[in-house]
C-alpha cells in the first residue's frame, strides 16, 4: 500500500510539472528549481520533525512558533557577537529544550498533546515577541546566511541538509530500536508498555528531535530570509502538517514511511513554484494547498 501510495506521489509529481512547464517556459530551470528549493526547505525540515511526533500517535502545531524562538536566540547571539558554532549549537539546544517541555507534558503528564502545543504555540510565539521585539533581528554572521542561501555548485546547501536530515532520520526509524518504538507506540501505546519499553520516554524523545529539527530549520530561514523574529514561518504549519499527512503517514501513529514525506514535500515544491510562475495570489496557492 505504502508503495503503490509513493508511485501515485511520484506521477503527482511528473503530471504538475508538466503542467507547470507548459504553463510557463521559466519553471524547468536551474535557478527557477534552486530558488524553490531554497523557500521549501524550512517547511520540508519542520515536516520531517513532526513525522517522528506523528509516528507516536501525537501532534505538535507549535514547531513554527519553537522555530520563531530559535531565530529569535539566534539573532541575540549574534547581536552579542558570538562565534557561528555557538550560535549554531544554542539554535538546535533550544529547539531541543521547546520540543522537551511539550513532549514531557504530553509523555509524562498525560495531556492531550493537541492541546499542550496549541498552548505553546502562542506562548513561544509571544516569548519570541517579547524578546526580539517587533522588529527581530537582521545582523547574522556569513555562516549562518550559508546555511539557508549558500549554494555547493549549483545545488542549495538548504537542500543538503534537508537530505541529510532526511537519511539521519530515515536511519534512525528503520535500523535502531528507538525508531521501531516509535512505530510500536503509535500503534498501541498499551501493548509496548507491555513488552517493558517506556512509552513517555518515547513520546518525550519523538518531540525532543522534533524541536532540534526545528531548531535546525530556524538557522535555514534566517539564512534564507536575512531576518528573525516572533512572526518566523507564520502560517507554515499548513504546509508542513499538508507534506506529513500526504506522504501517508497515518494521522492516528503507527505507520508511514518517510520516503512518502519526501515525495510529498517534492510535489508540494513543484506545486508551489509552478502557480508561483504563472503568478497566481498566495491566497489560491493556500486554497490548493488546503484542499491537498
Amino acid at each position: 500500500g505504502r508503495r503503490g501510495w509513493n508511485l501515485i506521489l511520484v506521477v503527482l509529481i511528473l503530471l504538475v510539472g508538466a503542467w507547470a512547464t507548459w504553463a510557463s517556459p521559466n519553471f524547468l530551470t536551474a535557478n527557477q528549481l534552486s530558488n524553490a528549493a531554497e523557500g521549501t526547505a524550512v517547511s520540508a525540515l519542520l515536516a520531517l520533525g513532526l513525522t517522528l511526533v506523528v509516528l507516536v500517535g501525537e501532534i505538535d502545531i507549535s514547531l513554527t512558533s519553537n522555530l520563531a524562538c530559535c531565530t529569535v536566540v539566534t539573532g541575540l547571539l549574534a547581536q552579542a557577537g558570538v562565534s557561528s558554532a555557538i550560535i549554531i549549537v544554542m539554535s538546535l539546544l533550544t529547539g531541543a529544550l521547546l520540543g522537551l517541555f511539550n513532549g514531557a507534558m504530553v509523555g509524562f503528564l498525560g495531556l492531550p498533546s493537541l492541546a499542550v502545543t496549541l498552548g505553546t504555540m502562542g506562548a513561544y510565539q509571544g516569548l519570541a515577541f517579547i524578546v526580539g521585539g517587533d522588529t527581530g533581528f537582521t545582523q547574522f554572521p556569513s555562516a549562518v546566511f550559508q546555511l539557508g542561501f549558500g549554494t555547493v555548485g549549483k545545488v542549495p546547501v538548504s537542500l543538503i541538509v534537508f537530505v541529510g536530515v532526511a537519511l539521519a532520520v530515515s536511519a534512525i526509524l528503520n535500523l535502531t530500536t528507538l525508531g521501531r518504538s516509535f512505530y510500536a507506540i503509535g500503534r498501541s501505546a498499551e501493548a509496548t508498555r507491555r513488552t517493558g519499553i517506556s512509552v513517555p520516554t518515547g513520546v518525550t524523545l519523538a518531540f525532543t528531535m522534533s524541536g532540534l529539527i526545528a531548531g535546525l530549520a530556524a538557522l535555514v530561514f534566517v539564512g534564507f530570509y536575512g531576518s528573525g523574529g516572533g512572526d518566523s514561518a507564520s502560517g507554515t504549519i499548513l504546509t508542513v502538517v499538508t507534506a506529513v499527512a500526504l506522504g501517508g503517514v497515518d494521522i492516528y501513529g503507527g505507520s508511514g514511511q518517510l520516503s512518502g514525506v519526501v515525495l510529498a514535500v517534492a510535489l508540494l515544491l513543484v506545486i508551489q513554484s509552478g502557480m508561483a510562475v504563472i503568478n497566481l495570489s498566495t491566497t489560491v496557492q493556500t486554497i490548493v494547498i488546503g484542499s491537498l
